[in-house]
């Protein structure tokens, strides 16, 4: 996959800062669910750009990494 836990633009101290919440298995299941989104929608923005302009895919993955 194309973006792991650690390229996340948010972590699990963040996480627990905004959801008010204590440490345990739910923020790594979070963090979990964001890499599986954000892969899923780089699948589905690739999917949908190369084979219509046959050209390189216009997604910035950057959006994705943390600065």
């Amino acid at each position: 996959d194309p973006i792991s836990v650690k390229m996340l633009k948010i972590n699990g101290n963040e996480i627990m800062d905004l959801l008010k919440i204590q440490p345990g298995p739910k923020i790594g299941a979070l963090l979990d669910k964001f890499v599986k989104m954000c892969n899923n929608f780089i699948r589905e923005e690739i999917g949908k750009t190369i084979p219509i302009n046959a050209e390189v895919n216009t997604l910035n993955v950057n959006d994705f990494y943390k600065e």
